[in-house]
């Protein structure tokens, strides 16, 4: 059945690239969403989620370790820009980078666990490694939750600091968020419950709005006689894992017979706080189990309810309440993913590090409200008198299908039923701006200007080579003196070919777009497009003259490390933007586009252009290149000999213009900048001779 809502998210995932909060009540379908996501979406992704088993149950990998986060407070510094805590960021492996920088969504399965600090602290990543001017590098959000289940965990001390920065600790206020602005769109078809009755009653619970008589109605599935053995088929859901526990020993205890323990087998890299249900399972014949996988085939469901009728050393039988025959099952394998490039393609896959095998069945005598999130139950008995979470007492009606399936061991107490301030009001105002089609044509179109927008910029690439300059004029003394002329002849070019002509062109795509919004319709625009991309590219040999320029040898360390990574910089963003360019010669197609800049992203095909030869330009346009190729492999055997530094055998600058002017006499050796009395001693009778074989091998006269 079609259902226009998920459409309608799925169309602004993957047709713009706005954030997107995808929220619904219990049973509406967000983990069938992102599950069709995963498997089809065109766009570069990673899932992530709050916790181990939660990254398990999406198919992601938990934030903290994507990220390389601490597990504290995720705080800016007193400059708003870095963030506190034991951050790695330097340390992540070059695969990480390429896929960070390479990055188009991001997707954040159960959000309302996720704190605002721990968003901005992701935020500080991506544009540590995509786009430092944009909130989250220029990744787009897909927050995956509802807010009216699990919220953060907040321990008082972290409370006092929290506040300090942030209004609440739901993600909702972080800094870059607001900064970035998203959408909602709720889900609101129910597949789980059908009971309308109850669907009203769960729905009143999350608004905080119960009536007096869904109250009445609650109240009447209060047993003030509840015992266990009234119940044999009921699951317990309760607040601590402590009590889950005491539950499910001692009415194994209770039954007679042998235990049987199945051992889970963990294969490569799988954190136990992972592992998806108990690594050691005991089990007896009438034991009460729960199902904890989905089954492929249909035979069971997670959360499916049934009894052990036998047990064998690889297979145990189940039978459940209203199956015909028992279910045979042996171990099932889950995986623990992480994230890498393809080596043939560089598309970011899925791969499986680490495999749990394991009966999937447990004890379900009782089960913890936490661990029964996105369970499903025919029958269960609630005791949250003990609760102490914001949206337990809903997380737990949600699990039933109906409310005749329902028990409740004691009443439920009015603060079991409050309501978070700051979530009604936030939920109130996203309920009130759900987007449309109209909206989403608009995005979708706004975001394929952005990239037409995108296509047409070379600020980035301007802005390195005024760095290069900057870093060149500060150090003027220890740079050859033809560079500094040569970068300000390339940059000269470079902005009346290229800048010039782009802030032209610019004022005729935003009439064009203005025309006609949608770019798959605007042939005259995709028309321009071509002209252009083809004139581009042309010009693009500016840049890498300019490179080319700037290879050149320089004794000076820190110069020298700076020009390198400068360099770099630049003729990274230079082969990030030849690629889209290319990739628009037939006009803009928006999958292409964003293909090939990421693509361009990866670090493992950073190199200088082809045009760029190893012998720099600087050299070649010396009067006599030879000289100075012979007079470095003199200096580096010296260095080696005498075991000193490079520099201080004869600098860079001085073997240059000996190679310009060709000395001849101490007397034009003296007028060499660098080369003084202690060298002239130390070297003199050698440079001289090296220049004097080089002038008869080559048959060099001189005119008086």
């Amino acid at each position: 059945m079609r259902n226009e809502r998920k459409e309608l998210a799925r169309a602004f995932v993957e047709k713009t690239d706005k954030n997107i909060f995808l929220t619904g009540k219990a049973g509406t379908g967000k983990t069938t969403f992102l599950r069709m996501l995963q498997d089809n979406c065109s766009k570069r992704l990673v899932v992530v989620a709050p916790t181990g088993v939660a990254a398990i149950n999406a198919r992601g990998v938990t934030i903290h370790s994507f990220f390389q986060l601490s597990f504290g407070v995720q705080l800016p510094d007193k400059d708003g820009n870095n963030f506190t805590g034991n951050r790695n960021v330097h340390h992540f492996r070059k695969d990480k980078i390429n896929i960070l920088k390479s990055l188009d969504l991001l997707i954040i399965d159960e959000i309302s666990m996720v704190r605002a600090d721990l968003l901005d602290a992701i935020d500080e990543t991506l544009r540590r490694y995509k786009n430092r001017r944009l909130p989250f590098g220029g990744v787009q959000l897909l927050m995956i939750g509802d807010l009216q289940q699990l919220a953060p965990i907040v321990r008082p001390e972290e409370q006092e600091i929290l506040k300090t920065v942030y209004d609440t600790p739901f993600f909702f206020s972080s800094k870059a968020l607001q900064l970035s602005g998203f959408i909602s769109i709720e889900l609101t078809k129910v597949y789980r419950q059908k009971d309308e009755k109850f669907i009203r009653i769960l729905n009143d619970i999350r608004d905080g709005k119960l009536t007096k008589f869904d109250r009445i109605a609650l109240d009447s599935r209060y047993d003030k006689d509840f015992s266990p053995d009234k119940y044999k088929d009921y699951i317990v859901l309760t607040t601590h894992n402590r009590i889950a526990d005491d539950i499910n020993k001692r009415e194994l205890a209770a039954v007679k017979g042998s235990v049987f323990t199945y051992s889970a087998r963990v294969e490569g890299s799988y954190p136990d706080y992972s592992y998806p249900t108990e690594s050691v399972l005991k089990l007896k014949v009438g034991a009460r189990v729960m199902f904890v996988k989905n089954d492929p085939k249909k035979q069971f469901y997670n959360g499916k309810i049934g009894t052990v009728v036998k047990l064998d050393k690889n297979v145990v039988s189940v039978k459940c309440e209203g199956d015909q025959d028992s279910l045979e099952i042996q171990a099932e394998e889950w995986d623990n993913y992480n994230y890498s490039l393809d080596k043939e393609t560089d598309e970011i896959i899925e791969k499986s590090i680490g495999k749990f095998s394991q009966i999937p069945l447990k004890l379900a005598w009782a089960v913890t409200i936490h661990k029964s999130q996105g369970l499903t139950f025919d029958n269960a008995v609630i005791d949250a008198k003990s609760s102490f979470a914001y949206g337990q007492v809903y997380v737990a009606l949600s699990r039933c299908r109906s409310l005749e399936g329902v028990v409740l061991s004691s009443p439920i107490s009015e603060r079991g039923l409050f309501s978070d301030k700051f979530i009604s009001d936030f939920t109130s105002k996203i309920e009130a701006i759900m987007p449309d089609q109209q909206q989403l044509l608009s995005c979708e179109n706004e975001y394929a200007c952005s990239l037409v927008k995108d296509f047409n910029d070379f600020s980035g690439i301007a802005y390195r080579m005024r760095y290069i300059m900057k870093i060149i004029s500060e150090n003027i003394s220890s740079v050859p003196s033809n560079v500094q002329k040569s970068c300000e002849n390339s940059f000269g070019l470079f902005e009346d070919k290229i800048i010039s002509i782009s802030d032209t062109f610019d004022h005729q795509l935003q009439r064009l777009m203005y025309e006609e919004p949608d770019i798959t319709k605007n042939e005259l625009l995709n028309q321009r497009i071509e002209k252009a991309s083809e004139y581009y590219i042309k010009q693009f040999e500016i840049v890498e003259s300019f490179i080319a320029v700037l290879c050149f040898d320089v004794d000076n360390k820190v110069l020298r490390k700076s020009l390198r990574n400068a360099t770099k910089n630049l003729a990274f963003d230079y082969k990030v933007k030849k690629a889209c360019l290319k990739s628009v010669s037939k006009g803009m197609d928006v999958e292409k586009y964003l293909k090939a800049r990421a693509v361009a992203s990866l670090d493992k095909n950073v190199k200088l252009p082809e045009s760029v030869k190893k012998t720099s330009d600087v050299v070649e346009n010396l009067k006599y290149p030879e000289l100075y190729n012979l007079l470095r492999k003199w200096r580096d055997e010296i260095s080696k000999e005498n075991n000193v530094a490079c520099y201080q055998v004869i600098q860079v600058k001085s073997m240059m213009e000996i190679a310009e002017t060709l000395p001849q006499t101490t007397a034009d050796l003296k007028q060499i900048k660098g080369i003084g009395k202690k060298k002239l001693d130390d070297y003199g009778k050698q440079l001289l001779d090296l220049v004097a074989n080089y002038v008869e091998t080559n048959g060099i006269n001189f005119v008086s």
